[in-house]
């Protein structure tokens, strides 16, 4: 049946509809199966990851670092999330970085009011994250653009290239005395797995409880892999799934089908975090 039906779609059916059509709606299912849905901070399941985060704060102080804040949307959810849902003797601390200078401006310009309250206090950092501490070629697509990247992609969409201050998550958080961060988030534009390297202490101590990362088609250009992260991470005991509206898609291994450069956020937990997250089964632990 199913020589048949391929046979059919790649032969005089494949044809009449197209090939570029046939690929595309092929590439629909696919992502639908897979639960790749559209990147957007509100429809793709990162509110989910924040509520779950702050709704099992044990400790009162909530440390969070966000890189790749650009303006501040994620910041600003987390923000409204901890506000609405916290209790009056926990507390939330937010590291946000961000390298451009002109998208640093708009950050700074959103989260100016968070420090009223009370129980919240917000940084704001103009640096990138990554494995060394030092300067760096940041590609700026337009500014203030959520893709402006320190990997490099194709010429044509570069407009500028600004110099940007770096710095390492355990640099950082020996800096500023960070002993634990609940939640680190990762946004950094195919740059991810290089952040991860430099918080090799903290995630090799398991100091982070849960770090999200953005997976996407810049990674190829960075020359990494899904992979990497597996093998790095699960040796620490980390679980690591992809973040979807419904729950998260947990993984017992790594599989090479994963590996398919769609964006999207996938998380990595500690072990006992799991049961935590509200979970959808993996399409390929299907029959």
């Amino acid at each position: 049946m199913k020589k048949l039906l391929f046979n059919i779609l790649s032969g005089s059916l494949g044809k009449i509809i197209g090939r570029n059509n046939l690929v595309r709606y092929g590439n629909f299912i696919t992502r639908a199966g897979r639960l790749d849905f559209p990147n957007g901070l509100i429809e793709n399941g990162e509110t989910l990851v924040q509520r779950i985060a702050i709704k099992f704060r044990e400790k009162k102080h909530f440390i969070v670092i966000d890189c790749g804040a650009n303006k501040g949307e994620w910041t600003h959810l987390l923000y409204d999330e901890f506000v609405s849902n916290a209790n009056h003797q926990q507390y939330l601390t937010i590291y946000s970085f961000e390298p451009s200078s002109y998208t640093y401006d708009k950050l700074l310009n959103n989260t100016k009011n968070f420090n009223i309250s009370s129980n919240v206090e917000t940084f704001s950092i103009n640096k990138a994250l990554s494995n060394y501490e030092g300067q760096a070629e940041l590609n700026i697509v337009h500014p203030g653009a959520g893709v402006n990247s320190l990997v490099e992609t194709q010429d044509n969409l570069v407009s500028e290239i600004e110099k940007v201050e770096l710095t390492t998550l355990d640099i950082f958080t020996k800096k500023e005395n960070i002993a634990y961060i609940d939640l680190l988030k990762i946004d950094a534009e195919g740059h991810d797995p290089v952040v991860l390297k430099g918080a090799h202490e903290l995630i090799s101590s398991q100091k982070i409880g849960i770090i999200q990362f953005e997976y996407n088609w810049r990674w190829i250009y960075g020359n990494h892999l899904l992979y990497d992260i597996f093998k790095s991470l699960t040796k620490y005991n980390y679980c690591i799934g992809k973040v979807t509206p419904s729950g998260i898609q947990f993984y017992k291994e790594y599989n090479v089908e994963l590996e398919n450069f769609t964006e999207g956020n996938y998380i990595a937990c500690l072990n006992n975090y799991v049961d935590r997250f509200k979970q959808v089964e993996c399409w390929l632990n299907e029959k």
